[in-house]
């Protein structure tokens, strides 16, 4: 059973036939050349770079399907469901941004940009923060510098290496009273 979340995104429940479901996941899908060729990239980012980094800072990845309708070629990803809360005192508000900064820090020590970081990509989980759709992701390298400590307190250089890093701590980084 799959319920659509958005464009091509649906919430599929997952488990052995004449059964009932075990789990909940994302399915992202795919049509045709271009479509096929945007969702094997974005896998390739969870099987190579993001591999260390999910169930942490990304979602589980849990395989990239592929087969053919009518002739044409069609793809499924399947990843882990993430839901989460939205904050709503302002201790938890800074501790939301403070782990926005650290994923997107994370990302970037993997060697990945993520292109797209809109607040709708950012998922409180109970365990910590994944960020979500690898769909504009490239490969990058930079030099890691934010003016957060890699225990999330100030300290490092405040000078960022790199635009999206430079973006995301103007947003979500010391100093910072609102959302991206």
């Amino acid at each position: 059973m799959m319920n659509h979340v958005r464009n091509n995104v649906y919430i599929a429940h997952l488990g052995p036939r004449e059964s009932q479901p075990t789990h909940i996941v994302i399915a992202k899908m795919a049509r045709g050349p271009q479509e096929m060729q945007d969702l094997g990239r974005e896998a390739e980012c969870y099987s190579n770079e993001l591999l260390t980094l999910q169930g942490v800072t990304v979602p589980h990845y849990y395989g990239f399907y592929r087969s053919k309708k009518h002739g044409a070629d069609i793809g499924c990803l399947l990843l882990e469901y993430c839901s989460g809360f939205i904050p709503s005192t302002e201790q938890e508000m800074i501790d939301n941004n403070r782990a926005k900064v650290m994923a997107v820090r994370k990302l970037h020590e993997a060697g990945l940009r993520h292109g797209n970081l809109h607040p709708r990509h950012f998922v409180r989980m109970e365990d910590g923060m994944r960020i979500v759709d690898f769909s504009m992701a490239v490969r990058h390298k930079c030099s890691i510098s934010l003016g957060v400590g890699s225990n999330g307190s100030q300290g490092e250089s405040t000078v960022p290496q790199c635009e999206e890093l430079a973006q995301i701590n103007k947003a979500f980084g010391p100093g910072a009273d609102t959302g991206y």
